[in-house]
């Protein structure tokens, strides 16, 4: 797992589920070794970054020495990459090298050593390069383009869903799919939800892409039947303006803008429904498994969103699915769902919230990639 220097920081979800799947290797008896490479700080421009190699929760951990320069740092990044992993490989016969695909410069480096020594390799691929991680009108960037070139090469993969296999396994190589991971050590929060007030909330990219206007336009047209409801907006996108003006107007429509994570999860305790309105129709929604989703369920607050491609049928009973991706359709499912007891919802709710915790945790789903690995060796 490499980070990129400066005002462009790692992907968070990202860099959690690689942490994760490591420490769910170690509980499951694996010996792991990682190779990453220290973010670089403010301020360090043209200068090497070097730390010593350390062990932590039972990881060993090598980081990879480079340059901060244009090119130099990549071409650091491949180099050192391609030395650790060749000599990694030489001492450890009949092991496998996993790889964070999205890292060019480290997993280039990383295959070449690996097909060097005939090595096998796993590919984890959590995006399809030019897909999920573009915004509205962004071009694919020279990374995506370098990643769908050696995207093809490993001898076995993870992939974030099932659509994914037909853009990225061609050659029929083995896989599963691991759609996320949860915590193994995390202690579900105790819900408080709110005694005067129902709570709708949306927290994620504020885009209409993302179906959020056609959710705020359904939940306006329907709040006078429901005086005792409040819709709550986080977070920031082309679509801001919009929503400030709708919370200046209508006292039940609350934006809050971008937020702390701890402020945005104690709302979603005290909420009585979790919404992510993200429409099927875009091409990219087949390949994206929104981690969004595992942290609506995890809270134990009942979830509503739409037929993902990307979501596993296992899923739908322990949610609320939205039939129609139109205002009306979604006007619909939340005039229903507002008129169940509360009840009914917060069961919905722990359901969703066990599954995650005890079936999609780190150490479970370590165990079927290791399970994956073993036979394939």
């Amino acid at each position: 797992m490499f980070f990129e220097k400066g005002n462009r920081k790692p992907v968070y979800s990202i860099q959690k589920l690689h942490r994760l799947l490591a420490t769910g290797f170690v509980e499951n008896g694996a010996e792991v070794f990682t190779m990453t490479s220290m973010p670089f700080p403010q301020g360090v421009y043209g200068k090497r970054i070097k730390e010593a190699d350390e062990t932590e929760d039972g990881i060993h951990y090598h980081y990879a020495s480079t340059w901060d320069l244009p090119v130099i740092k990549r071409l650091g990044q491949f180099f050192s990459s391609f030395f650790h992993v060749l000599g990694w490989c030489m001492r450890h016969k009949d092991n496998v090298v996993v790889f964070d695909v999205l890292n060019v410069s480290g997993c280039m480096g990383g295959l070449v050593a690996s097909k060097l020594t005939r090595t096998k390799t796993l590919g984890i691929v959590t995006d399809l390069p030019g897909y999920m991680s573009k915004e509205p009108g962004e071009h694919q960037s020279w990374n995506s383009r370098v990643n769908m070139s050696y995207m093809n090469s490993f001898s076995m993969y993870v992939l974030l869903t099932e659509q994914m296999n037909e853009k990225i396994n061609l050659k029929c190589r083995p896989y599963i799919v691991m759609e996320g991971l949860v915590d193994h050590t995390m202690k579900p929060e105790k819900r408080m939800p709110d005694k005067d007030k129902r709570i709708l909330v949306y927290a994620g990219g504020l885009y209409e892409k993302y179906g959020v206007k056609m959710l705020v336009e359904a939940y306006l047209n329907i709040m006078g039947m429901f005086p005792d409801t409040e819709m709550h907006i986080y977070g920031d996108g082309e679509m801001r303006d919009w929503l400030k003006k709708k919370d200046e107007k209508y006292s039940q429509f609350i934006y809050f803008g971008p937020r702390t994570n701890d402020e945005v999860v104690a709302d979603e305790l005290k909420a009585t429904l979790l919404i992510n309105p993200r429409p099927t129709h875009e091409d990219f929604t087949k390949y994206s498994f929104p981690s969004k989703n595992i942290e609506y369920m995890c809270s134990g607050t009942a979830m509503i969103t739409t037929h993902l491609p990307g979501m596993p049928k296992e899923y739908w009973d322990k949610v609320y699915l939205f039939e129609e991706e139109t205002v009306k359709g979604y006007q619909r499912i939340l005039e229903i769902l507002l008129s169940k007891p509360r009840e009914e919802l917060d069961e919905r709710g722990r359901l969703g919230q066990r599954f995650v915790v005890e079936k999609k945790n780190n150490v479970v789903q370590a165990k079927r990639v290791m399970g994956l690995i073993n036979k394939n060796k």
